[in-house]
């Protein structure tokens, strides 16, 4: 459900005129999967595709990553991209984002979810992502800002008291 050949093929075609940049590929084995072949095989081909087309200087494929590092990941970060097929639930990583100010962006399946904000939505295909970067991130940034503050514990815990008072 996450679109990570549409991110790794994207990446590849906008590294072409922009060799400063960089994409860290948030991608490791599934523990419940490893000994899945259909699924293996799906993992090596994306892993082979970012080898075959990003140079190895502007991509990195990062394993599960230990707790105590995430800060460093997402306040290193000028953005993160969510390019999902389906909007399954709630995106833990999306959440992290809001939690670090870090701004993102997502894929249309989330318009639903940000109507009044979008800014941080884009089409699922290699120019909807590119206009991505054509935006001014400072809006991204002010609309994770104010996602954040409607999203801080206390306002959240008096609105499921209320839901459930």
């Amino acid at each position: 459900y996450k679109d990570i050949e549409l991110l790794i093929r994207w990446f590849a075609e906008y590294c072409k005129n922009h060799d400063d940049r960089f994409l860290v590929l948030w991608a490791g084995i599934h523990p419940k999967l490893a000994s899945d072949t259909v699924y293996m095989g799906k993992y090596n081909s994306y892993r082979a595709l970012a080898e075959d087309s990003i140079p190895s200087g502007q991509y990195s494929w990062v394993w599960f990553v230990d707790d105590k590092d995430i800060p460093s990941y997402y306040s290193g970060a000028d953005l993160t991209i969510y390019p999902y097929k389906v909007a399954l639930a709630s995106s833990g990583p999306m959440a992290i984002s809001i939690w670090y100010h870090t701004p993102f962006v997502a894929s249309e399946c989330f318009a639903p979810y940000f109507e009044e904000y979008p800014a941080l939505i884009f089409e699922s295909n290699i120019s909807g992502i590119v206009d991505v970067l054509t935006r001014d991130l400072s809006g991204i940034q002010w609309t994770i800002d104010t996602l954040y503050n409607e999203r801080v514990w206390d306002k959240v815990s008096k609105k499921t008291s209320a839901l459930y008072g």
